[in-house]
């Protein structure tokens, strides 16, 4: 990718279909410029995404008590969240006494402000992948994620995505995020808590396989194209 270093990272999910009433679990939100940017407006879950990734850099130790009620739902490897999603996971508990320990040793640090340009390139990568059973930061014709980036204004590195696959709630999908299960370098964690990232983008949809695709896009700095 033209030799940039970007840290580019998806979750896979392995769903069992949920039985019962589906709740949201999320707080009350205190949103940090997130409901409109530049005359776009967010969706409800897209805007939860951007708060609670927010929430857990300004005060990580908040993210503890979310955690620790996922314990409980572990079933060997699989969790069992209700209302939320059910998944098998590659270390079981293990991953989850991880990020507790790095949780508990975070210092707080600076939030960071929606990017248009950004929000549009996620949402033009969750439009080309609904329908795709496979797994890909690459777009169907080739497009990388940074070509993505580009293409609505200019990014000062470093630059990342994560993508998380089956959650169903904001709190859920930066939960996963945090895990970062079956990563060794933990790099969905990173990203979420990286502090030279000052801007972001957040797109949700369906996934005809996974049922809800969120992907966030990162940079460093963001300048938007002027219109035409």
């Amino acid at each position: 990718m033209s030799g940039i270093k970007m840290r580019i990272i998806f979750v896979a999910l392995l769903l069992i279909p949920l039985i019962g009433i589906l709740t949201n679990r999320n707080t009350a939100i205190n949103s940090l410029e997130a409901q409109v940017i530049g005359g776009e407006e967010l969706s409800e879950m897209e805007r939860q995404i951007v708060d609670e990734i927010n929430r857990a850099r300004i005060s990580p130790n908040e993210f503890l008590a979310v955690l620790e009620e996922i314990r409980p739902h572990f079933n060997g490897k699989m969790i069992e969240l209700p209302g939320e999603y059910k998944y098998m996971t590659r270390e079981g508990v293990a991953a989850l006494d991880e990020a507790v320990k790095y949780i508990k040793a975070s210092r707080p640090t600076i939030p960071m402000t929606v990017a248009r340009g950004l929000h549009k390139s996620a949402k033009d990568h969750v439009a080309d992948q609904q329908n795709n059973p496979s797994i890909s930061f690459n777009s169907s014709d080739g497009t990388t994620p940074d070509q993505r980036m580009a293409k609505y204004g200019t990014y000062k590195e470093p630059l990342g995505e994560n993508i998380g696959y089956g959650a169903l709630t904001a709190r859920g999908v930066v939960a996963l995020f945090i895990l970062s299960d079956g990563f060794p370098k933990r790099d969905l964690r990173v990203n979420l808590f990286n502090p030279k990232y000052r801007k972001m983008g957040v797109a949700c949809g369906k996934h005809k396989v996974y049922a809800n695709y969120c992907v966030v896009d990162f940079a460093g700095n963001y300048t938007e194209k002027m219109a035409q």
